[in-house]
């Protein structure tokens, strides 16, 4: 694979077995499910680590050109009509994260302002890799939260870039119980197994840094998001807590977004977590979800930069016109898979759970 900026630890594919996953699956279902276009589906267990649109029954065709998917956090949402929650409006606030300077000094941890991107802010080089070192700068998140913002202007609404030294984890923590409708992050994520299933210890690249997150008992500790000198705390193996420039799932669970309509999660793997039966990932996913949020956009696997700067615009382009979060998505994930019919990996990533 030719050189590509992830937004995680590393670049993957997606699942490489998704006819098998079909069969196993899906295709006893499809006898029950004639003339039936839209589906509703709440995944249970491992289920929830299944690209559902991406699967298929030859290698060409795929579920989601034959149904419309609506993943839930429960089937109890089925029952959710809040239709106030379901698509933008005049005077709905949107604060974007994005181009964030993991290097900063570590004095930028505690500087709490939600002031705009500042082009003077320098910007590390994108080569360097997610190791030891630290995370890579990733010049596709900077495009991604300017043209989205640009998109907004255009269509009359509040959108407000918190980017470089800015794009501070105390500044996230400011929207704690606010009217903040639109969270977008655009960063590098993590999520490090249960360190007592891991056989034969981790990747070779993360023998130090981030020990503290990678070997907690704790699931919610084990998953995150980087923020504006993120690096520092990384390598040092300090955090989990205060101001750090990482914050982890288990923190955003104990805030509160009753009004937030929508966080999209634009970094690697923020769907995943620990598996507990039928109580769902333990990880962003739940931790958002109790903090109050309506619906997450969130990825399933390390996810390629350009790409997903490139999904996200278009996913907004739909939003911000007045489609709902649920058809904006449906329309840029088939438009994206249109593009990129061989290389799922590109799309089929990205869930929406309501």
């Amino acid at each position: 694979m030719k050189n590509i900026v992830s937004r995680g630890l590393k670049i993957t594919k997606a699942p490489q077995n998704l006819i098998a996953i079909y069969s196993l699956i899906w295709k006893r279902l499809e006898k029950k499910l004639d003339n039936i276009s839209t589906i509703y589906f709440a995944p249970s267990g491992d289920l929830f680590k299944i690209p559902f649109a991406a699967l298929s029954k030859d290698g060409k065709e795929v579920l989601s050109d034959n149904y419309h998917l609506v993943q839930l956090s429960t089937t109890a949402a089925i029952m959710d009509k809040d239709e106030s929650f379901a698509s933008i409006k005049r005077g709905d606030k949107i604060q974007l994260y994005g181009g964030i300077q993991f290097e900063a000094e570590s004095s930028v941890l505690n500087h709490n302002s939600l002031n705009n991107y500042n082009p003077e802010d320098p910007a590390v080089s994108d080569s360097l890799p997610a190791s030891d070192e630290g995370f890579s700068f990733l010049p596709g998140t900077q495009t991604e939260v300017l043209e989205i913002k640009q998109l907004a202007d255009s269509n009359g609404l509040e959108a407000t870039v918190a980017s470089g030294n800015y794009a501070t984890e105390g500044s996230f923590k400011s929207l704690n119980n606010t009217s903040t409708g639109v969270i977008h992050i655009a960063t590098h994520g993590f999520f490090f197994p249960d360190p007592k299933e891991v056989k034969n210890g981790i990747n070779s690249n993360f023998q130090n840094g981030g020990k503290i997150f990678r070997e907690s008992s704790n699931p919610l500790f084990r998953s995150g998001l980087l923020f504006a000198g993120g690096n520092f705390s990384w390598r040092k193996n300090v955090g989990t807590g205060g101001e750090d420039g990482i914050i982890t799932a288990y923190e955003v669970s104990n805030m509160y977004f009753p009004n937030t309509k929508l966080v999209v999660l634009s970094a690697c793997e923020t769907a995943l977590g620990d598996i507990s039966g039928t109580e769902g990932v333990y990880g962003l996913q739940r931790a958002f979800k109790m903090a109050g949020v309506q619906n997450l956009l969130m990825s399933l696997w390390q996810v390629p930069d350009k790409e997903t700067s490139e999904f996200m615009q278009l996913f907004y382009k739909n939003f911000f016109e007045g489609k709902s979060i649920t058809d904006a998505f449906a329309v840029t994930q088939k438009s994206m898979k249109n593009k990129y019919r061989n290389e799922p990996y590109k799309w089929a990533a990205w869930i929406l759970v309501r």
